[in-house]
């Protein structure tokens, strides 16, 4: 019974050691890729891109910004990555 005991504790340390990287890169890593995205644009950068690319209607800069982050969150969400 001991030797059972031991043989899964064994198991489920080795399984939660060796998931403990993706785990935390799921948890950790969308929020740094969603900072360098949304640090990485500037208002200006994010009209031209919502009008290239997404054929917005947006003309200023302020209405860039908030219309920039939906679609982020739409296409890239945590749901998703």
């Amino acid at each position: 019974m001991l030797v059972i005991f031991v043989a899964s504790s064994l198991i489920a340390i080795g399984v939660f050691v060796l998931l403990t990287p993706l785990l935390r890169y799921v948890d950790r890593g969308w929020l740094l890729k969603r900072g360098d995205i949304m640090d990485g644009f500037n208002a200006e950068a994010r009209l031209a891109y919502l009008q290239k690319f997404c054929r917005s209607n947006v003309t200023n800069t302020s209405d860039a910004f908030g219309e920039f982050e939906l679609l982020y969150g739409r296409l890239y969400s945590r749901r998703l990555f």
